[in-house]
């Protein structure tokens, strides 16, 4: 199980690391990982549709993904790491 996110920030803040330090998650959770996603799909020319079965992610919640309603989880960049997205 990985810190949250929130906690990890306020250690790297206070220590002056990078949040890579802590890891790659880290930094691509408070970067614009959406943006990535995003030039992903249209790079392999993918709908929504199979962005939505590659990554095994209801339509809503790939939804609050792309606006930013959720946050990047880990299992979620896992999945997008294994894939190649980052």
């Amino acid at each position: 199980m990985m810190p949250k996110p929130e906690n990890i920030k306020l250690i790297a803040e206070f220590y002056n690391k990078s949040l890579g330090y802590f890891h790659e998650y880290y930094e691509l959770y408070y970067s614009d990982y959406i943006s990535k996603v995003k030039l992903w799909k249209d790079k392999n020319n993918y709908t929504y549709s199979d962005m939505m079965r590659i990554l095994n992610i209801s339509h809503s919640g790939f939804a609050r993904l792309l606006n930013g309603r959720i946050a990047l989880s880990y299992e979620m960049y896992l999945k997008m790491k294994k894939i190649l997205i980052f």
